[in-house]
């Protein structure tokens, strides 16, 4: 198992490292927390017993992490961690959070903020060598994500995550007809520059693109023109198992 942290800035730790590899580390524990939470609206059943079960959906990631930070030049090293993490913002750039478990899937990643401020100095860091900083971590989906995948002409979409996907079509130039899973098909306009067509409906902008997309545990398969590309990842709400 591999836990690594990047921070925006280019640095890297292996948070399952030893002092002598990791400037930074955290327990397997607390980074386990690292897992989405579900909401459901359950309906009490009338005059029964038991629930009648809403609808699935899932809420944003909120724990706290202990990480513990050493070094022989420990102000600098403390500063490289305080300078990586921002309280959330649509325009603050994530710590990701690179989870290797052996999951069949491959590695996922969480792109993380924080809830809170991190805490002031119990210690001056220039008067000793290590410290534990207790971390309130936030991610506002509460979903990891794969790796990004991409496929042109003829394109398979399996999906084995927790909620739907949406490709993105990528492409610069004529755009043309796009036929999705359902057999509905669409005309992607002409463009003069590289653009991204998300279908999301949360965030799809343009007219007449239909935001069909493939449900947990099932397959769809898109045909697309000429120079298009399909981009999508795969969001799970626990990469460790």
């Amino acid at each position: 198992m591999e836990v690594v942290m990047k921070t925006p800035f280019g640095d890297s730790w292996d948070l399952l490292g030893s002092p002598l590899t990791s400037q930074v580390m955290a327990p397997l524990g607390a980074l386990q927390t690292l897992v989405g939470s579900v909401v459901r609206n359950d309906v009490a059943r009338p005059g029964g017993v038991g629930v009648i079960p809403g609808q699935t959906k899932f809420g944003a990631l909120q724990t706290t992490v202990d990480f513990f930070v050493q070094s022989d030049d420990l102000a600098a090293t403390d500063m490289k961690f305080r300078k990586a993490f921002s309280l959330w913002s649509e325009s603050a750039a994530p710590v990701v959070v690179e989870v290797d478990a052996g999951h069949a899937m491959g590695r996922f990643y969480w792109d993380l903020w924080l809830a809170q401020p991190l805490p002031v100095w119990s210690v001056r860091p220039d008067r000793v060598d290590s410290e534990t900083i207790s971390a309130q971590l936030f991610n506002p989906i509460g979903l990891a994500r794969s790796d990004p995948m991409a496929g042109e002409n003829i394109v398979t979409v399996t999906n084995h995550g927790d909620v739907t996907v949406y490709p993105d079509f990528v492409y610069s130039g004529s755009g043309g007809v796009v036929e999705t899973p359902s057999g509905a098909v669409f005309t992607l306009p002409d463009v003069e520059e590289f653009t991204v067509i998300k279908t999301d409906p949360m965030n799809l902008k343009i007219d007449g693109v239909f935001p069909e997309g493939i449900p947990p545990m099932s397959v769809g398969q898109w045909i697309l023109p000429p120079g298009v590309k399909a981009v999508w990842d795969i969001r799970v709400i626990n990469p460790w198992s």
